[in-house]
């Protein structure tokens, strides 16, 4: 997994870099000008580039020291608008979130399973409140332990407090239940966790299942 996530980002941090010239790389660069535009709409605080976080201009700060080492150098920086991709999603991914957030209206409502740091709570919430919602409700359901500490931070350092939201150390599965997971050596630097057979030859460790019915039930509104 972390192979394939350098192979990802190599591109783009050779771009922030100046290294080669800006040419399309995206798996699915399949939306309109018209969508384009929902990210100009968004995508429009001007901040100052903070020592040890990543931002961007949707005002999400983002600290690398959580995440992979490939992210080193983009600390203190300020991101550009991800037309194509940022250090962890493509153009089309970001129109996806913003489509939610525009449908939105008194309230925001989100949940991210496998949510890692929790990058799309956060930036769905940043999002939001650039409309004027100050109503959020976030579900981030992650396994791994150490991700999941990294989420919690995510919330802290974007004034978020998790407390106040239903952020569960789990995985999602078809129904309630317990399982075995891995025992990742280095999760900074793996995010490919999964859940094992009874039986793996790998190292792991006992996390809860959460059923996805339930979790949804719980967030009609």
């Amino acid at each position: 997994m972390r192979r394939f996530v350098g192979y990802l980002l190599r591109p783009i941090l050779k771009r922030f870099a100046g290294e080669m010239p800006p040419v399309p790389w995206q798996l699915y660069p399949g939306y309109s000008a018209l969508e384009r535009g929902l990210i100009d709409a968004y995508f429009r605080v001007a901040p100052v580039p903070e020592a040890g976080f990543i931002l961007d201009r949707l005002g999400v700060r983002t600290d690398p020291a959580v995440l992979w080492d490939g992210l080193a150098n983009l600390s203190g920086t300020v991101m550009p608008p991800p037309y194509e991709a940022d250090f962890h999603a493509e153009g089309v991914e970001w129109i996806g979130m913003l489509k939610a957030v525009a449908a939105a209206e008194r309230r925001f409502v989100a949940m991210e399973a496998g949510a890692g740091w929790g990058p799309w709570l956060v930036a769905g919430t940043a999002a939001a409140r650039g409309r004027g919602i100050t109503d959020f409700r976030l579900l981030g359901v992650e396994a791994d332990p150490q991700h999941y500490q990294s989420m919690l931070a995510h919330f802290r350092n974007n004034g978020l407090d998790p407390a106040a939201h239903k952020l569960h150390c789990a995985a999602v599965g078809a129904r309630d239940g317990v399982a075995r997971w891995s025992r990742l050596p280095d999760p900074r630097n793996d995010w490919g966790g999964r859940l094992k057979a009874d039986g793996s030859d790998q190292d792991t460790m006992e996390v809860r299942i959460l059923g996805i019915a339930g979790l949804l039930a719980a967030e009609r509104v």
